[in-house]
């Protein structure tokens, strides 16, 4: 992958979104974060070329949790076709598995 942009949506009334950290799957690629976190954001990675291929994480989110909050929240990853592309400039498509934050009381 040599370009992606990924939107992250959450429960915004439970979770605030408050820091992220690039994954080593894409560390060779610029990350650019949003200009203010908030539900929907969109997270672009780019570059100029990328010297060998690495499986991992792409993205860590750390989220802020309301004192109300109780049950699941699930974390939304997606993308709309075209805005992930390889070094070749062609389209790419994932598999996303998306989760949730469990609160626990």
């Amino acid at each position: 992958i040599l370009g992606m942009v990924l939107s992250v949506s959450y429960d915004d009334s439970a979770l605030t979104l408050v820091e992220h950290e690039n994954g080593e799957a894409l560390s060779e690629l610029v990350l650019q974060k949003p200009a203010k976190y908030q539900n929907g954001s969109n997270f672009v990675w780019y570059g100029s070329e990328i010297s060998e291929a690495v499986d991992g994480n792409v993205i860590k989110l750390v989220f802020d949790v309301s004192e109300a909050a109780k049950g699941s929240y699930p974390i939304e990853i997606s993308y709309t076709e075209g805005s992930i592309f390889d070094s070749s400039y062609s389209t790419v498509s994932v598999d996303i598995v998306n989760g949730s934050i469990e609160i626990i009381k």
